[in-house]
């Protein structure tokens, strides 16, 4: 036993400090991407999700962020302005994945549209729309319908004005016209 607890300690001073970096990083690193995933979409409460969020926000890339923001949608229910200061935090740490490029395609749209689903207006947070118009306006040609539409609802929902952005959605879904699905269609026409 003496043997068994010598080979666990570090043999010098150098790697002792090196144990313990290591040990400090694996206790901050965060949860499993996975089960982090999981804990976003079992959230029970607006406030628990913004919390989840707060705790952990460093382990959140951009399908966390979209999955937070479509949970956030759901559990909100258009309630108006969420007034904890966690749901701040998410809304920086969403706009500097906008403006980083982080988020793209999906995850922007589905950022975009859960927000305005939730009933969160330009008004309220006119930087994150603003953030979220110039990075579907730069990725647009990587959208799909889906997002195409997701994006102009999203945009003419929370009443922000994105000439430029629509004029990239209006080319783009011309291009796309013929994989669209009615529903997808006649979402479109109603955010023009």
């Amino acid at each position: 036993t003496s043997l068994a607890r010598a080979a666990r300690l570090p043999a010098t001073k150098s790697d002792a400090l090196h144990c313990h970096a290591t040990t400090a990083l694996k206790k901050r690193a965060g949860p499993d991407p996975r089960r982090l995933t999981e804990w976003i979409k079992q959230a029970a409460s607006p406030s628990s999700l913004l919390e989840l969020h707060a705790r952990y926000a460093d382990s959140f890339d951009s399908i966390h962020i979209s999955a937070c923001w479509i949970s956030f949608s759901k559990l909100w229910q258009a309630r108006g302005m969420p007034k904890e200061p966690q749901f701040l935090m998410l809304c920086r740490q969403s706009q500097e994945m906008a403006n980083t490029r982080t988020l793209r395609g999906r995850q922007l749209a589905n950022v975009t549209y859960a927000a305005a689903k939730a009933g969160i207006c330009s008004k309220h947070t006119p930087d994150l729309f603003r953030a979220l118009a110039a990075a579907s306006t730069e990725c647009v040609g990587d959208f799909i319908p889906q997002n195409l539409t997701n994006t102009a609802w999203a945009f003419a929902t929370a009443g922000h004005a994105s000439p430029v952005l629509f004029d990239a959605l209006a080319a783009a879904s011309t291009t796309l016209v013929g994989d669209f699905k009615p529903q997808e269609l006649a979402n479109t026409a109603w955010a023009f």
